[in-house]
């Protein structure tokens, strides 16, 4: 998949940085299972609001996904790596489940995971589909056929 910015990139804002991983550990039946859930329903629900928006389809192209977290305060904030992309895991569920992404596999997304200081602390998601790919069939069609 070739890193392209295009016409079709589509640009999603949080108004809070991404959790780290340490923060939305998955335990069923625990607080923080909970937390996860949001994060995985909210994100959902915006993405599903950005489609009927911009009256866009279901993706069915492989994407590159940016993900940049926006803090205020290095010292207290910044997240290591790897946290940052274990809590970033349901923002990316939430958008396969909104029908931005196809899927989270690697065939169908390459994800880049970032850090910044702003005056702000939000999280920017872009996604650029591959429009060197062809579309592929829809789900649903797949489970059909």
């Amino acid at each position: 998949m070739t890193s392209i910015g295009n016409d079709d990139t589509r640009t999603i804002r949080l108004g809070e940085p991404s959790p780290s991983q340490n923060d939305i550990r998955a335990t069923p039946g625990r607080a923080t299972y909970y937390r996860a859930t949001s994060w995985r329903e909210r994100t959902q629900t915006l993405a599903n609001g950005y489609r009927l928006a911009h009256r866009l389809q279901r993706e069915t192209r492989p994407c590159e996904v940016r993900v940049t977290r926006f803090v205020t305060s290095p010292r207290r904030l910044l997240r290591d790596t790897a946290n940052l992309i274990g809590g970033c895991k349901p923002i990316i569920d939430g958008l396969v489940r909104g029908g931005l992404l196809v899927d989270d596999s690697d065939r169908w997304m390459r994800a880049t995971y970032a850090q910044r200081i702003g005056e702000v602390a939000h999280t920017l998601i872009e996604i650029i589909p591959d429009v060197s790919q062809p579309k592929a069939r829809p789900r649903s069609a797949r489970r059909t056929a």
